[in-house]
């Protein structure tokens, strides 16, 4: 579990709309990862409002690239628990369970497959602006099918299609 940090100082705090804005990520999402210590407890600035009673979260730039992140992993499909993993390499990497290098690892590669399908599709569009034509559309552009995949997609064209029978039969 996260600890509750230092006071951060004035010309880097930013308020959870700011932090919110600044990730692209909704304020409730952030509260949400506090809760769950996926973020740090931010430094909390009295109100006024409340007799001074603690009310105002702060936040520093370590709060904007960890909340970054987590934000990039989720648009990756990444769940919470499986967050909490990632976590655990950033807060205590010495520390961390095998199930945390095991998961960013496949994180990982899941990310360099999407990157290297991203960078076909880029040439393909790259040639596309220059008038190809058909002649662009190459393999590169199909998903990545597992290793595994032809053999489910050759069982598959072998077994012939039943056919529904009519009323009739």
């Amino acid at each position: 579990m996260a600890t509750k940090k230092t006071v951060v100082p004035a010309h880097l705090a930013l308020t959870i709309g700011a932090l919110a804005r600044l990730t692209w990520t909704n304020p409730a999402i952030i509260r949400e990862y506090e809760a769950l210590g996926l973020l740090p407890p931010p430094t909390r600035l009295p109100s006024l409002k409340r007799g001074g009673a603690e009310a105002h979260r702060l936040y520093d730039e370590n709060d904007v690239r960890r909340l970054s992140f987590l934000r990039r992993c989720r648009d990756l499909g990444v769940l919470n628990p499986q967050l909490h993993l990632l976590v655990q390499l950033v807060d205590r990497p010495a520390e961390a369970q095998a199930d945390a290098h095991k998961f960013a690892d496949q994180l990982l590669s899941n990310v360099q497959d999407h990157l290297n399908e991203m960078r076909g599709l880029e040439k393909t569009l790259v040639a596309l602006t220059k008038g190809a034509g058909e002649s662009a559309l190459t393999l590169g552009d199909t998903p990545s099918i597992p290793a595994d995949g032809f053999k489910r997609m050759r069982r598959l064209v072998r077994k012939p299609l039943k056919t529904p029978k009519t009323p009739s039969d």
